[in-house]
């Protein structure tokens, strides 16, 4: 979300630590921390504004795409998955 809202005009300090984490270079916890912390003071001052979460989410969605990120398909299970197996022989 910090580089959601640095594209959105917002000045995030956190951005280059961002971009570096997602890139996959490890970062210390306490910078990863650091950026979590920004991540949700934007997350608080957005959240009450529906464009803004929308807006917000269009560019994480745009960066996941960026960085290489898919979500895992949605898949149902299937009927045979759900039920439980006879231990009988």
């Amino acid at each position: 979300m910090v580089l959601a809202a640095e594209r959105m005009g917002r000045t995030m300090p956190g951005s280059s630590l961002a971009t570096r984490h997602l890139k996959g270079e490890p970062l210390h916890p306490t910078l990863a921390a650091g950026i979590e912390a920004e991540a949700a003071s934007f997350h608080n001052q957005i959240r009450r504004d529906a464009a803004l979460v929308t807006q917000a989410n269009k560019h994480a969605e745009a960066l996941k795409v960026e960085f290489g990120f898919q979500s895992a398909p949605q898949v149902a299970p299937s009927p045979k998955a759900a039920r439980p197996r006879s231990m009988r022989p």
